[in-house]
């Protein structure tokens, strides 16, 4: 909205939408940590990060970087 790329009443229909989908959640405690991250975060970026830490790693894949943490004590 602030680079007028929407309207505000478009905006606005966003935020209500997201809103009536958080409130009818069914575990009715609103998103996930997770979830919150992506909707804060480019997912070319995320890609782009994960992608970079992979091959900083020596190729440990993305699905096991939390594992590798783990054996890191991280």
């Amino acid at each position: 909205m602030t680079l007028d790329f929407i309207s505000q009443a478009q905006y606005g229909r966003y935020i209500a939408e997201r809103q009536a989908q958080c409130k009818t959640n069914e575990s009715g405690s609103g998103p996930t940590y997770y979830q919150t991250k992506k909707s804060q975060i480019s997912q070319l970026f995320s890609k782009a990060v994960v992608s970079e830490a992979s091959a900083l790693l020596g190729g440990v894949k993305p699905n096991k970087m939390e594992r590798f943490a783990k054996e890191l004590g991280i």
